[in-house]
């Protein structure tokens, strides 16, 4: 058993009042007000500031000259530090009070000294409070930030000196918790209970698991890992640890290397608090899925998340091969899917539109050029998948995705704006974040929409807080993404230049607007038109068409259905084979046991046999 550890840290309060200060003397204002957004944002302005201002408000030397221009949002603060290996699966957590996040930081002149920074976004005021570098000793890294027990975080990370958990006790003061020999750890909190896993020798195979049962206040009980299946070597760099907080199973999902240069994505599940693991190997490279082989050994990505229902849900980055038909070891182009998957149905779907997952006309152009692709990229295809799930039934998912100009081609990548070129360089591609979402629990989803971003720029590394937060009568998808002014990655090319990481709080009910045509083969001659009226109280009405294609004896199944915006099933309308035609429902507001329903945002979605033919929203207003 190891002990908790109490030191402190205590961040310096004069950093705030500087940043409130700065507010408050007539400088050039940095920020514009939008109401309606988590309270009021305060957004950067899209516009050079002073380097005194910028100062100020992050807490870094700026270089003279240098211009504010991120890509939009809350800018939670700056670094040199774009090296994707090593970005961390979840830098942000919401509270009540705000949002807590979490970087990697490095500045001009200090390229190999990394320190961790902090910065908080105040829901009450609006404030987002600047950059705080965290002093936890030499060359920190493997940083996550989790949602505690009492709307308190707590933040892990390793140095030389071993891994680390960190408590804040009370605002912007950090109690050292737990510390164990180690590298690579990652971290799940429920309830009262802590875990922790990583890697103890420094051979890259995660080997320890850490369980404190009474909170901050407890030991922490040391425990080994299950053992690695096949004799593979284990990434842990690329695993994501998950506690269920309705059926209390913990969940570590990882991906897996062959000395050969095969890989495998397996999880563990263990009931008893790591006493034993049930472990299943989920994919394995040159298993052909979906007409394809994934090449999961190639920074696959991972991130996991569970739903109140006890299903396990994992997405990926799929980059890998087309195969030729009746040739499963011969490719005939790339792909570059967004991949999901749950232990309940065990289906691998690709999330990305076809246009730019499965489009042989990009095949080899969204690949850096380190892999032998065209582009001078630093990421492979649609990247960084993270995840965030509500209740039993909705699940988000978002990553990073390149621009273009027209319909998905090489000729329609869109390049990215250089500031060290004060212009466009055709060498790289801009990206920007997308999404989509499932409120059947996964079992289909929409199509992808655009999220954050800007034009020409390039918008990388999403991280998602894995819960999604209801908060003022909303639900909230909290986001985090890195706009990077200067293409390049300090891992591979030395280009130091100031990176943003920007904020996003995006509501449920905007997100789900952009939705209106889930992914699939849509059947030819079905329509769902706009309810009438909308808004409505209390009844409105719901048009519809039923595909003309289907003949007497062979009419399709077909289904109606109300869902709240927690993706939660209200009524079904419609349920039976319709002969083709026009037809019209009436809802009155009551559920399906005939109490009325409470105003606000609704969904109903038309079905054909196994086919979802499109989502709609509407609004009932009292």
């Amino acid at each position: 058993m190891i002990k908790n550890s109490h030191s402190r840290i205590l961040i310096p309060v004069l950093l705030f009042f500087s940043t409130l200060t700065a507010f408050s003397h007539g400088n050039p204002p940095l920020w514009r007000e939008t109401p309606g957004k988590l309270g009021v944002h305060r957004i950067p302005s899209h516009r050079p500031a002073t380097v005194s201002t910028i100062s100020r408000i992050i807490h870094n030397p700026i270089p003279s000259g240098m211009a504010f221009t991120p890509a939009g949002g809350d800018t939670f603060g700056m670094t040199t530090y774009d090296n994707y290996p090593t970005i961390p699966p979840q830098m942000l957590a919401a509270t009540q009070e705000g949002v807590h996040f979490v970087f990697p930081k490095k500045n001009f002149g200090s390229q190999t000294t990394t320190s961790l920074a902090y910065n908080f976004l105040d829901f009450a005021t609006g404030f987002l409070f600047g950059t705080m570098d965290i002093d936890i000793g030499t060359s920190p890294s493997g940083n996550e930030i989790v949602k505690g027990k009492n709307n308190d975080v707590l933040l892990l990370a390793s140095n030389s000196s071993g891994v680390h958990i960190f408590y804040m006790s009370v605002p912007y003061v950090w109690d050292d918790i737990f510390i164990a020999p180690g590298i690579l750890p990652t971290i799940a909190a429920k309830g009262d209970t802590i875990t922790v896993a990583l890697d103890s020798d420094g051979d890259f195979e995660g080997d320890s698991l850490y369980i404190s049962s009474q909170y901050v206040n407890g030991l922490f009980q040391g425990k080994p890992l299950p053992a690695i299946p096949d004799s593979l070597s284990f990434a842990s760099a690329t695993s994501d640890l998950y506690l269920n907080g309705s059926s209390g199973v913990l969940y570590l999902t990882s991906a897996l290397t062959s000395p050969g240069g095969q890989g495998e994505l397996f999880f563990g599940k263990s009931n008893d608090a790591g006493d034993s693991w049930d472990i299943s190997v989920m994919y394995q490279e040159g298993e052909v899925v979906n007409d394809a082989v994934y090449f999961v050994d190639n920074f696959p990505q991972l991130s996991a998340a569970g739903t109140d229902d006890g299903v396990h849900h994992i997405v990926f980055n799929g980059y890998g091969g087309h195969v030729v038909p009746n040739m499963p070891d011969s490719f005939d182009y790339y792909i570059y899917p967004v991949v999901y998957w749950n232990d309940r149905d065990s289906t691998f779907i690709e999330l990305t539109s076809d246009g730019v997952g499965r489009n042989p006309a990009l095949s080899g152009w969204l690949e850096p050029n380190l892999f032998g692709g065209t582009l001078n990229r630093i990421t492979i295809g649609n990247a960084f998948p993270n995840i965030a799930t509500l209740g039993s039934d909705t699940i988000v998912v978002v990553w990073e995705q390149v621009e273009f100009s027209g319909a998905p081609d090489s000729s329609t990548i869109v390049p990215a704006w250089d500031d060290s070129l004060g212009g466009l360089n055709p060498a790289f591609a801009a990206t920007d974040i997308w999404g989509t979402i499932s409120i059947d629990g996964g079992v289909t989803w929409s199509e992808p929409v655009y999220l954050a971003g800007a034009p020409t720029k390039i918008d990388q590394y999403p991280s998602v807080d894995p819960h999604i937060q209801y908060r003022n009568g909303q639900y909230w998808l909290h986001l985090a993404y890195q706009y990077d002014p200067v293409p390049g990655n300090s891992l591979f090319e030395y280009l130091p230049s100031y990176t943003w990481w920007i904020y996003k709080g995006i509501p449920l009910n905007d997100f789900l607007v952009g939705i209106n045509q889930p992914q699939g083969n849509v059947a030819s001659g079905f329509e769902l038109k706009q309810n009438y009226p909308n808004p409505f109280n209390p009844e409105t009405r719901i048009p519809y068409t039923v595909s003309s294609e289907h003949s007497a004896g062979n009419y399709p199944m077909v289904e109606v259905k109300i869902y709240d915006v927690l993706g939660r099933e209200v009524k079904t309308l419609v349920k039976e084979r319709k002969a083709p035609g026009n037809y019209t429902v009436y809802w009155d507001g009551r559920d399906g046991n005939g109490n009325p329903v409470s105003s606000g945002v609704y969904f109903y979605r038309l079905r054909a046999g196994s086919t979802i033919i499109k989502v709609r929203k509407m609004l009932l207003l009292k």
